[in-house]
């Protein structure tokens, strides 16, 4: 996707256009040392070289599932550089089997992430009215893990 970073939406824009939660994928920079692994916040164009973003995109495209590129919140205090960010346009709603599916292919059974350096968030529509209505509070907490 060659979008540049001020073309691509936050996910409270994202959820206050659809008018409800929102789930998106963030990564982080994983690194290996012998048995120890740290995660890291991916430099600026990290992202375009995830084996496990493209695999999910892949796996998103081949199950005919929506994505787009995202950004965290708007008044998030960050630098606003994209790191490799994915809204999934599934509701959150457990009686929705693309939602299954998604929590299939993304964790194991004990809610674990299969793919090291992923997380699958949400951020509820409540979140997203509230950072249009306070433009001088910090939303970094905003987004909750699944």
């Amino acid at each position: 996707m060659n979008m540049a970073d001020d073309e691509i939406q936050a996910i409270d824009a994202i959820a206050r256009f659809v008018g409800r939660d929102v789930l998106f994928v963030s990564f982080e920079k994983v690194i290996r040392d012998g048995h120890r692994i740290t995660l890291h916040t991916l430099d600026r164009d990290e992202w375009r070289s995830l084996p496990q973003r493209r695999q999910l995109i892949d796996w998103l495209e081949a199950n005919d599932i929506p994505w787009r590129s995202c950004r965290t919140f708007s008044q998030s205090g960050d630098d606003g550089t994209y790191r490799g960010q994915i809204y999934v346009d599934v509701k959150r709603d457990d009686s929705d089997p693309r939602l299954a599916l998604l929590k299939r292919f993304l964790t194991h059974s004990d809610g674990s992430m299969r793919m090291p350096g992923t997380a699958l968030c949400y951020t509820t529509y409540e979140q997203a009215l509230s950072t249009s209505r306070d433009a001088d509070s910090d939303f970094l907490d905003g987004a909750q893990w699944f």
